[in-house]
């Protein structure tokens, strides 16, 4: 069994240790909103705002104007991409440009620009705070590189880089694509370390997995993708279970690419079985090392669309049926809906920009439950709220006063005082159920016996509610559509 995979896949997750209970805080050992993991965040946050304002009719316009100044978080406004490494033999970093120039040749416009007077750019720490000088792409290929060039959550073992133009000059991140695990593969398996090289220049790219499509979901064998890696159930959907096209941030362009170099090569026993009369559309035959059709066509959506503009690409497009736009209209309004809950929306859509720059500052408490305490935290903790208020305050808390009759029940209830927008409320709860929280109702806070009659403000509180006893788990389609405060059915 190649060791390429698992490689790419641990780098691709912040690992989450045991978590050990504080009374006024998170455990200090539990990595907060990982900034790996930011572009996925805000893609999560914009599907969810995105399926909403369609199910309540809000015009496409409006939802695709929050889709594009999000998009372009990411994207680079320039095609000239400087090139750094931070080490490795020159040989070594000629042979990775080599390898990755298969992006230049998708859109020629594109330049990743790693010389220097006819020499490799080499990145230095003095650079890191000159805007003319410091590079773009910053590339490790050493992992004991003394120098401070990784973050805590960062795994300087692995291969990994960061979405587009995420940390391209924050000078926090040294580091902006991790290549370790391609420098030790590449004497033994020539094909995964182009693989790999490839993958992450089209993240660099700002181009998203491919096997995250919605086409995907349900065709990938959690059980077996846990017990090869370690990693708990909710972890693995996290990371190989779909975002969905119609809001993802990265733009999804056509149908889905089985042999997309932005997919993983899987192990044949990670994909789920083929079903009766259906065959799994995610499986590969055989590995991929190199670009589709289907990548050179998005790349160029996304840089030079003019590309796709040749008789030639106007064929493939029109005999593939691929769209390269956003689809019109999504989907119908349900029944009920009514224009307040559409100017809400709408209203929240334009927000969300500015949102993503300046998370609503809301205090979260977590009354932890022995049965899920440890995913509640994880996903909690990955939301995009920030952790301090700005006088430097904790603003998420781990309460140890959990009603003593609620103990042995599992976490079911998220709570929200009424000054909680409408929008963060739904997300939290949505982003448990998606972690495998069995989230039974959405209520408003009040003040009460068991709450000390305490007068809150900004808070979402997330524990367990005897009115969620015997009530079914809430729905996606109930968290999108139906009215807060909102009760699963019952069992």
């Amino acid at each position: 069994m190649s060791i390429n995979l698992r490689n790419t896949l641990m780098a691709a997750v912040m690992f989450l240790p045991n978590i050990s209970l504080a009374h006024d805080s998170f455990p200090r050992n539990m990595p907060i909103n990982p900034p790996l993991g930011e572009a996925e965040r805000d893609s999560e946050k914009l599907k969810l705002l995105t399926e909403r304002g369609r199910r309540v009719g809000v015009p496409e316009k409006t939802i695709e104007a929050a889709k594009s100044v999000v998009f372009k978080k990411y994207m680079w406004n320039k095609l000239d991409i400087k090139v750094c490494f931070w080490n490795g033999e020159e040989a070594d970093q000629n042979e990775i440009m080599q390898t990755a120039s298969v992006w230049e040749n998708a859109v020629p416009d594109i330049k990743f620009v790693y010389k220097v007077n006819g020499k490799n750019r080499i990145c230095n720490l003095s650079d890191m705070s000159d805007s003319d000088r410091i590079a773009d792409i910053r590339i490790n290929l050493n992992a004991n590189d003394p120098r401070p060039l990784w973050n805590a959550d960062e795994d300087k073992n692995g291969d990994w880089s960061y979405v587009g133009t995420q940390v391209y000059q924050d000078v926090r991140y040294p580091t902006t694509m991790n290549l370790v695990g391609s420098m030790r593969m590449k004497s033994y398996d020539k094909a995964n370390y182009k693989f790999n090289v490839r993958h992450e220049f089209g993240h660099a790219l700002a181009l998203m997995h491919e096997h995250q499509r919605e086409a995907c979901k349900g065709w990938f064998n959690i059980k077996e993708i846990a017990k090869d890696t370690g990693w708990t159930e909710a972890q693995v959907k996290h990371q190989v279970e779909s975002l969905p096209d119609s809001g993802n941030l990265y733009q999804f362009i056509g149908a889905y690419n089985q042999n997309s170099i932005m997919q993983y090569n899987f192990y044949p026993n990670w994909y789920a079985p083929d079903r009766l009369g259906k065959v799994n559309p995610c499986k590969r035959r055989d590995q991929v090392t190199d670009l589709s059709e289907l990548d050179k066509i998005a790349v160029a959506f996304i840089y030079a669309p003019a590309l796709n503009e040749t008789p030639e690409r106007r064929k493939f497009i029109a005999e593939n049926r691929i769209n390269i736009h956003y689809p019109e209209g999504g989907s119908a309004p349900k029944d009920g809906s009514n224009e307040a809950e559409k100017v809400q929306v709408a209203a929240s859509l334009e927000r969300f920009a500015i949102k993503i720059r300046v998370p609503e500052r809301i205090s979260i408490q977590v009354y932890p439950h022995e049965q899920d305490k440890d995913i509640v935290l994880r996903a909690v903790s990955n939301l995009g709220y920030p952790v301090l208020d700005g006088k430097g305050n904790i603003i998420r808390s781990v309460s140890s006063n959990v009603t003593k009759f609620l103990m042995k029940d599992p976490t079911t209830t998220v709570f929200y005082t009424e000054d909680v927008s409408d929008f963060d409320a739904r997300f939290v709860a949505w982003s448990l159920i998606r972690q495998g929280v069995n989230i039974k109702s959405i209520q408003k806070y009040y003040p009460a016996p068991q709450n000390g009659y305490a007068q809150r403000r900004n808070l979402i509180q997330i524990g367990a509610s005897i009115k969620a006893r015997g009530l079914r788990v809430l729905t996606e389609d109930q968290i999108l559509t139906a009215p807060l405060p909102m009760y699963g059915a019952a069992e």
